[in-house]
């Protein structure tokens, strides 16, 4: 018996995500199985149990995979901008959470982004906290700098705001999916346009009144 390498561990573990992401995506976590995953991946059933744990390490572990490479590009954009200007403007903040995802997304990770909005809470919650709490920390206190009275709780739910009108953006096929890089680019600044107006309508002392909104 030929033993196996490290790379070859690698490749059965890809695998195994890769068949794992495509078939959560068609039949969601409840209609999915560990052995048509690790059947359509080319690996036995034991293989899924080493690497993961069970199928719910498997659905965590594919979602971290797509969703950490966007966090770290978010983080590492509000570092960059925080180090070149102390005082930032909230476009420039709210750029560097909207981009990576508008921008950078393929269909793979819209798709897997999808479903995960459809799975339950008990499931997705736990996974969420954890690709989310640092980031949503960094930037709520990247925000503070432009509101330094506003209340953290009321910055968490503009925050909020702004992430649904990026789900729902990049969830319309027809209006953002299907579309070529320059388009997207518009759709990012529209976007942009909308979430800068919804975080500067607020009767809060210490919000600027006015704001220059970019074409």
């Amino acid at each position: 018996m030929v033993a196996k390498g490290p790379a070859s561990a690698d490749s059965a573990r890809t695998r195994i995500l890769d068949s794992a992401e495509r078939i959560f995506v068609q039949k969601g976590f409840v209609g999915s199985s560990l052995r048509a995953i690790t059947s359509a991946a080319g690996v036995n059933l034991a293989a899924a149990h080493y690497y993961f744990g069970s199928k719910q390490g498997l659905f965590k572990a594919v979602f971290c995979r797509c969703l950490a490479p966007i966090n770290e590009q978010r983080l590492l954009a509000l570092d960059t901008l925080l180090r070149e200007n102390p005082k930032p403007d909230l476009r420039d903040i709210l750029a560097a959470f909207l981009r990576p995802v508008m921008l950078h997304s393929n269909q793979d990770t819209l798709d897997l982004m999808a479903q995960m909005t459809a799975e339950p809470e008990e499931l997705t919650n736990p996974i969420l906290a954890e690709q989310f709490g640092e980031l949503v920390t960094r930037y709520t206190a990247g925000l503070q700098l432009v509101f330094p009275k506003m209340r953290e709780q009321e910055l968490n739910v503009k925050l909020t705001f702004v992430i649904g009108a990026m789900l729902q953006t990049i969830f319309n096929r027809s209006f953002f999916i299907n579309v070529d890089e320059v388009s997207k680019e518009e759709k990012c600044q529209q976007l942009l346009n909308f979430s800068v107006a919804g975080f500067l309508n607020n009767d809060q002392p210490g919000i600027p009144k006015e704001v220059e909104l970019h074409d």
